[in-house]
């Protein structure tokens, strides 16, 4: 059994149709619930983004006993514990704070790892005199200060990194978000046929929904490119099961 994992790290359950949503049409993660198990009595262990990680990674709540940070040297993390037992385990995020100071040691708990660039204020695209009266045009100014004119000490200069890497993002399939996805796609199909039985893929993606999926042998495509809206436990013990 290979297993897929997936998380979603800002999406309101009120934009999602399964949870009764009406402002945004999501018809995938709809088609997934009705043949899915939908889970909704969640709650959130710690947050936000680093802490809510080391839940998952370890089973236990990180802020019981400090704040945001990277693992542990102590800490029991699942693909390392997989890793161990014999089975391979793939990263693929977008998410910064993997990289960040502080924020390390939890990709590299995985056998191997994909960092899809550009993603918040990723320091992806150099541009050392960005065009900030463009900028300022395409932006919304409560979001965006461009009063620093962008210098590289401008204290705004962070959120001003995320304008100049959207100037590389000019359709849908540019942004991090769905380049996430063509790598899972990528890896499933080239690298899943030749890996064990036992086999986990976990891809974090920039968008409070947790999703696990266990996906069978010979249906694990079709699951997969159906992917839904799904409400689960920060529980590797919360599953979705297809038959074959």
């Amino acid at each position: 059994m290979r297993t897929i994992f997936c998380l979603f790290d800002s999406l309101n359950r009120a934009a999602l149709g399964c949870y009764g949503g009406t402002d945004i049409p999501t018809p995938n993660f709809d088609k997934f619930s009705a043949r899915a198990v939908t889970y909704d009595n969640h709650f959130v262990g710690s947050l936000p983004c680093m802490p809510a990680r080391r839940d998952l990674h370890t089973g236990r709540l990180n802020f019981m006993h400090r704040s945001w940070g990277p693992l542990e040297p102590f800490d029991n993390s699942y693909p390392e514990l997989l890793k161990e037992s014999g089975v391979y385990s793939h990263l693929i995020t977008d998410h910064l704070h993997y990289f960040e100071d502080g924020g390390l040691t939890y990709h590299s708990r995985f056998a191997s790892y994909d960092f899809i660039r550009g993603q918040e204020n990723d320091p992806w695209k150099a541009m050392v005199q960005p065009p900030v009266d463009r900028l300022r045009e395409k932006m919304a100014k409560k979001h965006y200060d461009f009063s620093g004119g962008g210098r590289v000490n401008d204290p705004e200069r962070l959120r001003i990194q995320h304008t100049i890497n959207k100037e590389s993002m000019l359709e849908e399939e540019d942004m991090p978000g769905p380049r996430c996805f063509s790598s899972a796609f990528e890896f499933l199909e080239t690298c899943m046929i030749i890996l064990e039985p036992n086999s986990l893929l976990s891809f974090p993606v920039w968008t409070t929904l947790n999703m696990v999926l266990r996906i069978w042998e010979n249906s694990f495509q079709e699951s997969f490119r159906v992917l839904v809206d799904l409400r689960l436990k920060q529980s590797m013990n919360c599953v979705t099961r297809f038959g074959r």
